[in-house]
């Protein structure tokens, strides 16, 4: 059951959403009269990777007995606190990162192209397969939906932590190659992200902003001493 969630978006529409994943997850556990009943065809969206603890804790709800009129209001609120933070965990947050780290392997490493490639895809589907196995176990064992959420919502805070320092490490590499390298510019800026560091812990909303701040102040000095 846990293998088909990786398929639970394949077949999407637009007006029914996962709606046919979402049956095909549960194709042998509701079994043939309750899916000809319509009741797992009903629509259905929420992250792809979140939906890893939505499907167990559902399914867990069928076991002990839960009406279809239960089933439905719990489908409707999981769907939906999953799909807000799984979709910034992972579209949001995750995807971005792996796709600079990717690129900056790439940049530092021109002739290993295959490294940038390999980067990209442990950074991205790292994190999402050690989550869909927590949230599954979770899931499983009926474990507090709010806890994990908030779980979900720390994960990504750690993974925006790592993006802005992963933008400052880009910046950097960036900086040290021809043309565009010089070595006080680049020192300047591997002292800027030591200095944003304590900043970011006190002001978190404005990490984003901080380290922009930077890279424009330091573009602007590389700019003036070449």
């Amino acid at each position: 059951m846990w293998e088909r969630t990786h398929f639970l978006q394949a077949v999407f529409s637009y007006e029914y959403k996962q709606n046919i994943g979402f049956a095909a997850v549960y194709g042998e556990l509701a079994g043939p009269e309750s899916v000809a009943g319509d009741e797992y065809f009903r629509p259905f969206n929420t992250n792809p990777v979140t939906s890893s603890f939505v499907i167990p804790f559902l399914a867990r709800l069928r076991e002990q007995g839960a009406g279809a009129e239960e089933f439905e209001r719990a489908k409707a609120f999981l769907s939906t606190s999953f799909a807000a933070t799984g979709d910034r965990f992972a579209w949001f947050l995750l995807r971005p990162l792996a796709g600079l780290m990717g690129a900056t392997v790439l940049w530092v490493l021109p002739g290993a192209s295959w490294l940038g490639v390999l980067t990209l895809l442990l950074v991205y589907n790292g994190p999402q397969l050690l989550l869909r196995s927590r949230l599954w176990r979770a899931g499983s064992r009926g474990d507090s939906p709010a806890a994990e959420v908030q779980r979900i919502s720390r994960m990504s805070e750690t993974v925006r932590r790592a993006g802005l320092a992963a933008t400052g490490f880009a910046a950097v590499a960036v900086l040290a190659r021809e043309p565009f390298g010089h070595p006080e510019a680049v020192g300047f800026m591997a002292v800027a992200i030591l200095i944003s560091l304590p900043m970011l812990k006190r002001f978190p909303r404005s990490g984003t902003w901080i380290a922009l701040g930077f890279l424009g102040l330091t573009l602007t000095l590389n700019h003036g001493l070449r």
